[in-house]
């Protein structure tokens, strides 16, 4: 690989979490990567996707895996992607095992051939919390030739895109588990932490979290009765396995005495883009997003993975008529919908207008 330039990966943490920090100089082709995740405090049986948001089609992921697990006793699953379009620009060595995470649902069915493309290569795992969202991905698996891992996804805090944790999220896992093109691996919590709060604050919401994601797999074991189908999991002893659950962004140590999780925490975009080419760029345009979820008639959830430049963005729905922003999190909005927006349904695209304001 190329040597044309200084390569750092960065992990950074709050002192006060009490989370080390630790300085690698990974060979990436001039790519300069900054990574954002938790290294120490965390149980040694947790595991760790990288979650890439701005991949470089020359760099090889492979390349980059071994340089992160010489930093860190955790074990590297595989690759994080918040969407398909990201995945289909990685580069990924074809005799080498990877596992793919996409941590956004497909929602449409053109997007069934790009999921089963990936799904044929390696093994892939999708988050999902509607029955749509299983549909599609059953779809994917049929054209792929092979089984898709999934992970409910829990419905905590301002993400209101999951499953309602508990009787709702098991009959959500009871249908996976009637699939036999899918295999149920656990459970997703996307962000379970407020960034803008205290560290004390974030401990106890992801102690909450993790609560009611054990309260549910606790619900969806006792809910497996002899004859009722496929069982959520069991041990090489014949046991039920501990719950494995997914964090997403996550800013605080994990419970040392809580195993089975793996946590998904995301690479910002590459520092090498210059202030001067951000400031080059339009303050405004529109894009489209995807209605992902429709937790009750008033309200839609929808996924926007413009490119990133690290700008502050204030969005504003063009279309349809009805429908206003009510909370950004990330990539994802919640939106207030009325008249003609009501008809809105998964799948669906919504056109937004981006706003940059001055800092």
């Amino acid at each position: 690989m190329g040597t044309s330039g200084t390569k750092t990966a960065r992990c950074h943490a709050a002192e006060a979490a009490g989370v080390r920090t630790m300085t690698g100089q990974p060979d990436t082709n001039g790519i300069q990567i900054q990574i954002t995740t938790l290294l120490s405090q965390l149980s040694a049986h947790t595991a760790w996707y990288p979650q890439i948001t701005a991949p470089d089609a020359t760099v090889p992921v492979q390349a980059i895996l071994q340089q992160l697990q010489t930093m860190t006793r955790h074990p590297i699953r595989g690759i994080a992607c918040a969407d398909l379009t990201t995945a289909e620009q990685l580069q990924f060595d074809a005799d080498k095992a990877c596992e793919l995470l996409l941590t956004c649902p497909i929602v449409r069915p053109v997007d069934v051939p790009r999921l089963a493309a990936l799904a044929a290569t390696r093994p892939c795992t999708l988050v999902i919390s509607h029955f749509r969202h299983a549909e599609l991905a059953v779809a994917a698996a049929q054209a792929a030739g092979r089984r898709l891992s999934v992970l409910v996804e829990l419905r905590l805090g301002r993400h209101v895109a999951g499953v309602t944790a508990g009787p709702d999220a098991v009959h959500l896992a009871a249908a996976v588990l009637r699939l036999p093109e899918l295999h149920l691996s656990g459970l997703f919590v996307r962000d379970p932490c407020d960034s803008e709060v205290d560290a004390a604050e974030q401990g106890r919401a992801l102690q909450s979290a993790v609560s009611m994601s054990q309260h549910t797999w606790q619900m969806m074991q006792r809910r497996q009765s002899p004859g009722s189908g496929r069982a959520i999991r069991t041990t090489d002893s014949g046991t039920r396995a501990p719950l494995s659950l997914v964090c997403g962004r996550l800013p605080v140590p994990l419970l040392s005495e809580f195993h089975g999780v793996a946590v998904c925490n995301p690479w910002p975009v590459s520092a090498s883009i210059s202030k001067a080419d951000i400031d080059s760029r339009p303050s405004t345009h529109s894009i489209s997003a995807l209605v992902i979820a429709r937790p009750t008639l008033e309200t839609c959830v929808i996924a926007c993975f413009r490119p990133g430049d690290g700008r502050k963005v204030k969005y504003r729905v063009l279309s349809p008529i009805g429908a206003e922003v009510r909370d950004c999190w990330d990539h994802y909005l919640t939106l207030s919908v009325d008249g003609p927006a009501l008809d809105l349904k998964i799948g669906d695209e919504v056109l937004l207008s981006t706003e940059f304001p001055p800092d």
